[in-house]
């Protein structure tokens, strides 16, 4: 990040990315490492009262829950990777992702291919 980004900046802009910048720049680094940690294990917590209570609304859980804690992973992770990596734009860490996406989702495609992992991809 070049720029130094400010609070009076974010509240002008209508570019929701630049609350993800400022964070990652503003916040204690242990803040946003934590912060993503902790939305990370309310989506897990989430998918494991779907998985074992097998009973949607228990405790307020619903599917769309699953939604939002994985909204919730998805900027916190970003300001946190910004965070890790503050030599990188936001695009570069998307970009980056996105092609380990890729080589993953080539890898499942091999898997198939090869009639690996009957039981599920």
């Amino acid at each position: 990040m070049s720029k130094k980004i400010t609070r009076k900046m974010v509240l002008a802009s209508e570019d929701s990315t630049l609350i993800i910048n400022y964070c990652a720049e503003h916040n204690p680094f242990e803040f946003n490492m934590n912060k993503a940690l902790e939305e990370i294990h309310e989506f897990a917590e989430v998918l494991i009262k779907l998985q074992t209570k097998k009973k949607e609304g228990l405790k307020g859980i619903t599917k769309e829950c699953a939604i939002k804690e994985f909204g919730d992973i998805v900027y916190r992770g970003q300001v946190a990777l910004l965070s890790l990596f503050p030599e990188k734009s936001m695009q570069e860490i998307q970009d980056n992702v996105g092609e380990h996406i890729e080589m993953k989702l080539e890898k499942l495609k091999g898997y198939l291919a090869e009639n690996k992992y009957k039981g599920g991809l």
